[in-house]
């Protein structure tokens, strides 16, 4: 579990965590809110957490509605 304090979201790693946080550490550091974040092609898998789209490669893409829909490519 990589649950995030600050926003409540939860991430399959570290290295989602980390990249769902921007901005520079010494102020406006904050969270990418959820559009944000499916604009830039991130979602949501199966365990309902949410995934960095590098992580596409072969996998499933779960909305948040819970159902499973196959990768298309494009």
């Amino acid at each position: 579990m990589n649950a995030c304090g600050a926003c409540s979201q939860d991430f399959t790693g570290v290295r989602d965590f980390d990249s769902h946080r921007v901005g520079r550490h010494d102020g406006d550091r904050r969270c990418l809110g959820t559009g944000e974040m499916r604009v830039k092609g991130w979602f949501v898998d199966r365990y309902g957490r949410w995934s960095h789209p590098r992580r596409l490669n072969g996998s499933v893409r779960v909305p948040r509605s819970g159902v499973a829909s196959p990768k298309v490519e494009a």
